[in-house]
């Protein structure tokens, strides 16, 4: 099995660019737009919506974009990203405006970032 690609929303393509594209460095597509009646059919969404693809080697996201996208503020759903550099990818990251939380667990610490929509993303270093 393999996981193909994480689906998530965004409120503008400004917003899902700067940390998919400037802070993870992924490339982007083409946006689309996908019908009202597809995205009602499929998501109960009842408009238009353009999608967006964020790829590099072995990571994909398919990025929603909707203006009246909001992550729950509350959520435990995330995506784990292994980065090589974390302690930059976080200064990056705190100097575009995102909130990142350190929480403290035994003699380490987990790390999470939001994206400016409440997308929730912990944040690991690649071994």
């Amino acid at each position: 099995m393999r996981l193909l690609h994480v689906g998530l929303g965004a409120a503008s393509e400004s917003h899902a660019d700067l940390f998919f594209q400037r802070l993870l460095g992924l490339e982007k597509s083409a946006p689309v737009s996908l019908a009202a009646e597809l995205c009602r059919s499929i998501f109960a969404v009842d408009r238009e919506l353009k999608l967006i693809h964020y790829r590099a080697e072995g990571i994909h996201f398919e990025v929603f974009i909707d203006p009246l996208y909001r992550a729950p503020e509350r959520t435990v759903l995330h995506a784990c990203l292994e980065v090589n550099d974390p302690a930059g990818f976080l200064k990056k990251c705190g100097e575009a405006g995102l909130k990142v939380s350190r929480t403290p667990r035994g003699d380490a610490s987990v790390t999470f970032v939001s994206d400016l929509d409440g997308n929730l993303f912990e944040v690991k270093e690649r071994k």
